[in-house]
């Protein structure tokens, strides 16, 4: 019954009641899938409609009461919400999420190459208490932005018994078993790093003028960010697809088999 009261209050607001829709709607959909892979009875003609409203073809296909009221109402929903919010305890007031949540992104790169070689140009290994840049070799983490000296000896560590590098202890801490993914700057490089020891090289994702990359940064000539190259890089993070694209660099360059990947 106090479901019902809220939801006839919500009528008065039209975004809220809209809200509702789209979220039971949204639960409905897998929720009918899985019906009719198990009873084989067929989805009524309205769902093939996309003009069609399919709240009401949802619930009548799956048995439910076709309006939200009666959806939400009844003993058996109150008892759910009273367990769910019996998990709460005696906390008065919490956190807010906020709504819609925001894509996950990368750090901001500068357009001009130039720039990043510059705002690493007085780092030196936090390691070492000598200073002395040129031996550094700066890494940036493209999910965090921390940066790290990476692929040196005076960084590495030995934890249960294994010597691992700066980068690799990195991406125990920032992400996980989803995979680093770092920005050697000097080298105009970006090091995919796995939670296995594992790793590939790629191009950094700027470009010269014709659109080409300079791994190593050799040739010297000034560099720009390339906004597709950066999202393909962004886009590995965010499907967790890190550990997919090192199995598959490995299988198109054996040469990664040589690389000490858990010094990086």
């Amino acid at each position: 019954m106090i479901i019902l009261k809220c939801v006839i209050y919500f009528k008065t607001s039209g975004s809220v009641l809209q809200t509702l829709h789209l979220a039971v709607a949204e639960f409905l959909r897998p929720l009918s899938l899985l019906y009719h892979a198990l009873t084989l009875v067929p989805p009524p003609e309205a769902l093939k409609d996309p003009s069609v409203q399919e709240f009401e073809p949802l619930c009548r296909y799956l048995g439910f009461m076709p309006t939200l009221v009666d959806f939400l109402s009844g003993s058996c929903v109150e008892k759910l919400f009273v367990l769910w919010s019996s998990a709460l305890g005696n906390i008065s007031k919490g956190d807010l999420i906020k709504q819609p949540v925001l894509k996950n992104v990368f750090v901001k790169l500068p357009e001009d190459f130039s720039e990043l070689i510059n705002s690493v140009a007085n780092f030196r290994c936090p390691s070492v208490s000598i200073n002395d840049r040129s031996a550094s070799s700066p890494s940036l983490c493209l999910i965090c932005g921390l940066l790290l000296c990476s692929q040196s000896y005076c960084c590495q560590r030995t934890i249960n018994g294994v010597t691992i590098g700066a980068c690799s202890r990195h991406v125990t801490s920032c992400t996980g078993p989803s995979g680093g993914i770092f920005l050697r700057i000097r080298d105009s490089q970006v090091v995919l790093l796995t939670s296995r020891e594992r790793g590939c090289l790629y191009s950094a994702p700027y470009v010269d003028r014709y659109g080409e990359t300079d791994p190593g940064f050799r040739r010297g000539n000034p560099l720009y960010l390339n906004h597709e190259l950066f999202a393909k890089l962004e886009n590995l993070w965010i499907t967790q697809s890190v550990a997919e694209e090192v199995i598959n660099q490995y299988e198109l360059d054996h040469r990664n088999l040589g690389f000490e990947w858990a010094h990086f």
